[in-house]
């Protein structure tokens, strides 16, 4: 098995974060980090175990990924999840690291190798996402107190600069469960429904454009602004489909990996996507090439994919 390179702090890193708490929220205070790894333990929730890695990214060599790194050591037992980079050497993820059963945003600086705890909230957040204003990230915000299997869950907005508790994006929705940017003013919804249903939502004037039912998880735009997701269509045949946002065509550009629904658009256009331990890379045709397998690095069971530049972060359980 190859070596990870541990993803190690700083001795004078610092951890700093506000609360939000409905109105009530107030900002915390500086808390320095005195040790080098800490180890959390699972979530009350009862989230699943996983861990992110971190490659440098060159497809134009034989070594596509080189250059490990293990970047959530400092919560090895607990969850670690849905990495977005907001630039090359900065990524938020998931984590409920230090959190009090809830899940809160953890920005990781992947060059001075520091941590950043960016919220700490009664709330739960998941999936960071950069707007596109450049001032603010958006997040899945879950109240505290939520039982069921219908809990509210609103798209909130954060600063980058932590300076107040946020707001919501919009309450004509409290059931989303992924999204992703469109423009600064139009953004693609999951809503978590019987069955799930991707829309595209205007934020300023409301509007709502149904895209597709039945959908994955993850969607993303390619380099030509083309919306690009999963749709289920059955049990076990799921398809790869562009939407444009302009002309509302829908087209089918080949199956996902059996059972994966995760993926990553490259600069190029390219579409990676994994499956175990494997990364995969969609052709021309339709058909899945084999561009690496990190068990090797004991990498198996692969899930979200995040890159940027030539920095690829990897979600993958035990």
């Amino acid at each position: 098995m190859k070596e990870l390179y541990l993803f190690g702090y700083d001795n004078d890193a610092r951890v700093y974060s506000y609360g939000k708490g409905y109105g009530k929220g107030q900002r915390f205070i500086f808390i320095f980090i005195l040790i080098i790894f800490i180890i959390s333990s699972v979530s009350s929730q009862g989230l699943p175990h996983t861990s992110i890695t971190a490659f440098d990214y060159n497809q134009n060599s034989d070594n596509i990924l080189s250059n490990p790194q293990y970047l959530t050591e400092f919560n090895a037992k607990g969850y670690n999840n849905q990495p977005s980079f907001f630039s090359n050497d900065i990524l938020y993820i998931t984590s409920d690291w230090k959190a009090k059963g809830q899940t809160d945003i953890v920005k990781l600086n992947l060059k001075s190798k520091s941590l950043l705890k960016v919220t700490d909230t009664d709330e739960s957040e998941y999936s960071p996402t950069a707007a596109p204003d450049n001032i603010t990230f958006s997040c899945i915000s879950v109240p505290p107190g939520q039982k069921g299997d219908n809990p509210v869950q609103l798209l909130w907005k954060y600063p980058l600069s932590r300076s107040d508790m946020g707001e919501a994006v919009s309450y004509d929705f409290e059931n989303v469960g992924y999204h992703h940017w469109i423009n600064r003013i139009e953004v693609a919804l999951f809503l978590v429904d019987d069955p799930h249903e991707l829309i595209i939502y205007n934020t300023i004037n409301g509007t709502v454009t149904e895209v597709d039912k039945n959908i994955g998880r993850c969607f993303k735009l390619n380099n030509k602004g083309i919306l690009i997701y999963v749709h289920k269509a059955a049990h076990n045949i799921w398809y790869l489909k562009t939407y444009n946002t302009i002309s509302n065509q829908k087209n089918i550009i080949g199956e996902t990996k059996t059972g994966s629904e995760d993926f990553i658009v490259l600069s190029n256009g390219n579409i990676i996507m994994g499956q175990g331990s494997k990364l995969y890379m969609l052709g021309a045709i339709g058909a899945w090439k084999e561009i690496a397998d990190l068990n090797i690095y004991g990498i198996n069971n692969i899930t979200r994919l995040a890159i940027k530049s030539n920095k690829l972060a990897i979600v993958h359980a035990p």
